[in-house]
């Protein structure tokens, strides 16, 4: 999907969750781009991890705050959103979520770097 097709329709999607009872309501498209936390505590298997490969990300919560889990399509979990990300996170709606950069070999704290767009 081409760049300007994916934040038109996330732009869209934000106008059309932002409608509520007294009008129209635009809430702009915010995209984040972070290294994700707690990888060196999960263990994913054993092939390749590509760039631009689409994760899922679920809500949790974690010391009574809210918290996110970032997973593979297989169910591996891949490491969590840090914590100034994930306050910024609540009560949004998630678009898309996907890995930007990977890199194996690179300390656990920057192995993964995910691009996240939520309205």
């Amino acid at each position: 999907m081409r760049r300007r097709t994916l934040v038109g329709s996330g732009i869209t999607a934000c106008g059309i969750a932002g409608l509520g009872a007294i009008g129209v309501r635009h809430q702009p498209a915010l995209q984040f781009s972070f290294y994700l936390a707690g990888v060196r505590f999960n263990e994913v298997g054993a092939d390749p991890i590509a760039s631009q490969t689409a994760v899922t990300v679920v809500q949790e919560r974690w010391n009574g705050k809210p918290a996110y889990s970032v997973s593979l399509a297989g169910g591996d979990k891949l490491g969590f959103v840090p914590a100034s990300v994930a306050l910024q996170l609540a009560g949004r709606q998630i678009l898309s979520t996907h890995l930007a950069q990977v890199d194996t070999y690179a300390v656990p704290w920057k192995r993964y770097r995910v691009t996240l767009t939520a309205c």
